[in-house]
């Protein structure tokens, strides 16, 4: 059974003028790959990632999730899904600047109803551990470098132990060499057993051997 299974894929953005910014799109996904998104800004990338992710709905085609036609799913049970299965990591970051860096990651948690509140601090220790970040814990947000901020981003993603982990350009306001750093560190946690689809720019070469995806105005082309 594939983790993920999609199936003549279409989304349409209501214009005007309408957009199909997904067109029949296929993608299957299986435990423990490393799938690269690449292409073009408005090429329909992050679309699919979010469609992934349980963040959009389609429009047309189906959408299988560990087995579970998500179609018919209510909401309520889209998003017990989605904080069971998925990690998110994205370009912006999404942290608050006003909390310390433990903070930001606890607060990922809040819908992570396997992790007892007892134990949410230790979970988001482990994590910031093991981005290499564990000494900036107390340091508000507002003060990490864009590096540190993508660490404790990743940190909060990883701490609830997710089956697939989905980067939206994880490395797009980073400078080359700590966009390394930070591809080097998702290798690594896919190294370690996670799923992980990732959208980038990058060349496929920077996030080692993985099935890459071409994405070409909504169409999805496997490379060779």
């Amino acid at each position: 059974m594939s983790l993920v299974e999609l199936s003549q894929a279409t989304k349409t953005y209501m214009g005007p003028p309408s957009t199909e910014v997904l067109s029949r799109c296929d993608l299957t996904v299986e435990k423990g790959e490393f799938v690269t998104i690449r292409g073009r800004s408005g090429s329909g990338k992050s679309t699919l990632l979010n469609a992934i992710g349980l963040l959009t709905e389609l429009d047309g085609g189906s959408y299988n999730l560990q087995g579970v036609d998500t179609r018919s799913m209510r909401e309520t049970e889209r998003d017990r899904l989605r904080g069971e299965v998925f990690g998110f990591v994205f370009q912006s970051f999404h942290l608050d600047s006003t909390r310390t860096a433990l903070a930001n990651v606890i607060s990922g948690m809040r819908f992570q109803h396997a992790i007892p509140r007892r134990t949410r601090k230790a979970t988001a220790v482990a994590a910031l551990e093991r981005v290499g970040l564990f000494h900036r814990s107390t340091w508000l947000a507002g003060r990490l470098s864009g590096g540190e901020k993508q660490r404790v981003a990743l940190a909060r993603a990883i701490s609830s132990h997710p089956s697939i982990l989905l980067c939206d350009e994880p490395t797009g306001n980073l400078d080359s060499d700590t966009a390394r750093d930070i591809l080097g560190l998702i290798r690594s946690i896919h190294r370690d057993g996670a799923t992980v689809v990732l959208v980038s720019h990058e060349p496929a070469e920077l996030v080692g051997d993985c099935v890459v995806y071409e994405m070409v105005r909504g169409r999805l082309v496997r490379e060779s």
